[in-house]
């Protein structure tokens, strides 16, 4: 299940959400993304990363990154590559009635033990183009409003749970 948070900019008024992981959907999600990666949309080293073993894995979860340089911040898929320790036991794994094997692919991936890192994915911010990182929980209620780059407003402050 995702969740998030909802704010509002104590200056403008602005009225903005964070919403990050995973949802139902995922399953999907993650192999739209896989397939857009293997067609090259998200550049040619990912794409020969992606295509290099069998049953490689992307990291389909949605993450918070945030700028140090501007302040920018953005919600996005963590996109880091993975691949099988040992492929030989990924195709014997069960995905709902078939194996690995059966299916031809994994469908999905959510525990990265029976993986190793091929390659983390750089976050670049779309303001000023510097590196991103992975925000901490305690730097989402202090995130600036994307429309101003005001605080949020201390005493509003909502829940959401997605999926």
């Amino acid at each position: 299940m995702g969740s998030g948070f909802g704010f509002k900019c104590s200056c403008c008024g602005h009225e903005y959400d964070i919403c990050t992981g995973i949802g139902m959907r995922f399953p999907q999600v993650y192999e739209k993304l896989l397939s857009s990666i293997k067609q090259g949309k998200y550049g040619s080293e990912w794409k020969a990363l992606a295509l290099s073993e069998d049953y490689v894995a992307v990291e389909a979860e949605r993450f918070l990154y945030f700028c140090d340089t501007c302040h920018n911040w953005k919600v996005d898929y963590g996109l880091s590559l993975y691949a099988p320790n040992d492929p030989e036991v990924i195709k014997k794994k069960k995905y709902g009635i078939k194996t690995v094997e059966e299916w031809g692919e994994v469908p999905y991936v959510t525990s990265w033990e029976d993986y190793h890192l091929l390659k983390e994915y750089a976050h670049k911010c779309d303001k000023c183009s510097c590196s991103m990182r992975r925000a901490s929980d305690r730097e989402f209620f202090s995130l600036p409003c994307p429309k101003c780059g005001s605080n949020p407003e201390p005493d509003y402050l909502s829940c959401i749970n997605w999926d």
